[in-house]
């Protein structure tokens, strides 16, 4: 159904200051009242929650940015994304915490802190799995990217090999 919706816009560019004047309806673009009422207040919640993956993404538009950092920028974007939008961990927390404590029990005592810190962040999803929920649940898997699971090997090989520094590694990843 169509929603109508009464846009208040100042229309001079005067720079005079106003902070000791009430704001009048013509001063704004919308009113308190109007965003309780209407499907903007919404629309501006769902900005708000969603604003950090938006931010990695389109910051790189309005600034020139190398090829290397525009791949970073864009898996950024998902990992932020993904973790907003879909279930971030593979087993539910009390499974999780069962599992855990069953894994660094059974370590000897030297070992036992390390572990439990190398496992700290071991439940939440890997990007593999980050990157295909968000290409399946966006619905471009068929009409931009003809063989899923092969961007999704090379988005992790180029995303790796620029964070993980590997000096054995070739120089030349952006073939």
């Amino acid at each position: 159904k169509p929603l109508t919706i009464s846009i208040y816009q100042r229309t001079t560019s005067s720079l005079e200051d106003k902070s000791n004047k009430p704001l009048m309806r013509y001063d704004m673009l919308f009113t308190l009242q109007d965003l309780k009422r209407s499907k903007i207040n919404r629309w501006i919640n769902i900005a708000a929650h969603y604003r950090p993956a938006m931010a990695i993404l389109f910051g790189q538009r309005y600034a020139k940015v190398n090829v290397e950092n525009q791949l970073l920028n864009a898996v950024s974007s998902i990992e932020a994304y993904h973790r907003r939008k879909f279930k971030n961990t593979v087993l539910d927390k009390t499974k999780w915490k069962a599992k855990k404590k069953r894994l660094v029990s059974s370590a000897n005592d030297a070992d036992r802190s390390y572990l439990n810190g190398v496992l700290q962040y071991a439940n939440e999803k890997r990007l593999a799995i980050r990157l295909d929920e968000v290409v399946k649940h966006s619905g471009i898997g068929d009409n931009l990217i003809p063989n899923v699971p092969l961007w999704n090997k090379y988005v992790r090989q180029f995303r790796n090999a620029l964070t993980h520094y590997d000096p054995a590694a070739p120089e030349e990843i952006t073939d």
